[in-house]
């Protein structure tokens, strides 16, 4: 299963933050791919600005590489930017073509032709100056994507330098390589953001940590994450607690009839491995037994009868269809 399938939702459920209150947001449901491919639209809408003209842009890949690997590939990349992040969420790399640059820094300058091929190299002070405006909101494009989770910002934007001294992962740790194609005057560029694997975990565990078990955390890579995914978990819908003598556990007969105090309206308790979690009504559904949750019970909340249910949603019928 591709992780980026899930939605920032579904992530922090994993988390053990299914009470967050967040998570009904829309931000919180869309999958990261989705997310991923709102990229290209801020990009999109981004560079029609800067460019005062009209183009489109395309996410055509999104594929991994280690940190390793990539560093050694970053001695040929001529136009690429790093920035560390607030909150610390890894560092963000941004691989951009230099004739686009040469193109932007062109038109916000009045000419609309040039730089459209070959390297660029600003020459100019006002060249330098426009370029790093350039640079600066194609990273705020990618802060965009992500204000619905967590408002993030990039520190520190700098060009290449030695990657090699800058020791923010390990080498073996991955990254996710999302590539973009800009479609501009049929003229074709492409733009490249690289982000830690890990990111999407990260983002999401920072915006519902108050809602997380301590020490709550998954793992995207080598396996791990679809471990967690592929666990079984053990739910359990408790029907009512009594207490009875050993005399009178001894006496019981097939036919004997055990009443409980817990009133018959009253939702059941719902244990997640051991932990109330829900509450939840009784029914049926296709000829089985079935449960309906009606509530999801905060990681503080104590065990104990059914609270008022929310809304006022009356209970399920015992023998009712949900």
């Amino acid at each position: 299963m591709d992780h980026n399938d899930l939605t920032p939702a579904e992530v922090a459920c994993l988390l053990g933050a299914a009470a967050c209150p967040q998570l009904e947001q829309p931000g919180f449901q869309r999958s990261f791919h989705e997310i991923y491919r709102q990229l290209a639209a801020n990009l999109q809408v981004l560079l029609s600005h800067l460019l005062a003209g009209e183009l489109s842009v395309e996410p055509i890949n999104c594929s991994t590489t280690t940190y390793g690997e990539f560093v050694l590939r970053a001695r040929d990349r001529k136009c690429l930017l790093w920035a560390q992040t607030s909150p610390d969420l890894g560092p963000v790399f941004l691989d951009l073509a230099p004739s686009l640059i040469g193109i932007l820094v062109h038109r916000m300058l009045g000419d609309p032709r040039g730089g459209a091929t070959g390297d660029f190299e600003p020459a100019t002070e006002i060249q330098q100056r426009l370029a790093g405006e350039a640079y600066r909101q194609i990273a705020g494009a990618f802060c965009d994507l992500w204000q619905d989770i967590l408002p993030v910002r990039l520190t520190d934007l700098q060009r290449q330098g030695d990657l090699t001294r800058l020791r923010w992962m390990a080498s073996e740790e991955s990254l996710i390589i999302l590539e973009y194609a800009i479609s501009l005057d049929l003229r074709k560029k492409s733009l490249c953001c690289i982000i830690p694997e890990q990111w999407p975990v990260r983002a999401v565990q920072r915006a519902v940590a108050p809602y997380c078990p301590a020490n709550a955390d998954i793992a995207f890579s080598g396996g791990s994450f679809d471990a967690a995914v592929a666990a079984q978990h053990e739910i359990v819908a408790e029907l009512a607690e009594t207490d009875m003598k050993t005399e009178e556990l001894i006496d019981l007969r097939v036919g004997d009839i055990l009443q409980t105090g817990k009133d018959v309206g009253q939702p059941l308790t719902v244990r997640l491995d051991g932990v109330p979690r829900f509450r939840a009504n009784l029914g049926k559904l296709s000829d089985r037994k079935a449960i309906e949750i009606v509530e999801v019970l905060d990681h503080q909340q104590p065990d104990g009868d059914a609270v008022e249910q929310p809304h006022g949603k009356p209970p399920s019928p015992a023998d009712g269809d949900l």
